[in-house]
């Protein structure tokens, strides 16, 4: 096994995004993004068409169950259906929805980071 050169060790006690931390990085490129910005209907349509997407694949691969994949797909019908209304008792729907879509998705993380990033957002715009 290979042992880290002292030279060269690195101590992070720091918190929050890293994208590469090391001694020497070469030939890599790095996207961070640091949440998702909700100014218009549009964003939310986009942002749920993109969840859709992702729940599709985790499904393909494997990761969501049949029926779990029912019920996530129910609830992102639900939040797709708010989502156009300007009125705060859809948006509360639309928000609740998604909570409802998140815990469905709490064993797949990468899903489950952006629907928390998604009603943070939906949050921060009203």
């Amino acid at each position: 096994m290979n042992q880290p050169d002292p030279q060269y060790t690195v101590h992070n006690q720091s918190t929050g995004p890293v994208g590469i931390q090391a001694a020497h990085v070469t030939g890599s490129t790095v996207s961070m993004h640091f949440g998702t910005s909700i100014d218009t209907a549009e964003d939310l349509t986009e942002a749920l068409t993109e969840l859709r997407t992702d729940l599709e694949r985790a499904h393909a691969n494997g990761q969501v169950d049949h029926d779990t994949y029912q019920a996530a797909r129910e609830e992102l019908d639900t939040a797709d259906t708010t989502a156009s209304e300007s009125d705060p008792k859809h948006q509360s729907k639309t928000v609740l929805a998604l909570k409802r879509f998140g815990g469905l998705m709490s064993t797949t993380a990468d899903i489950a980071a952006k629907v928390t990033a998604l009603i943070t957002a939906i949050g921060q715009a009203s």
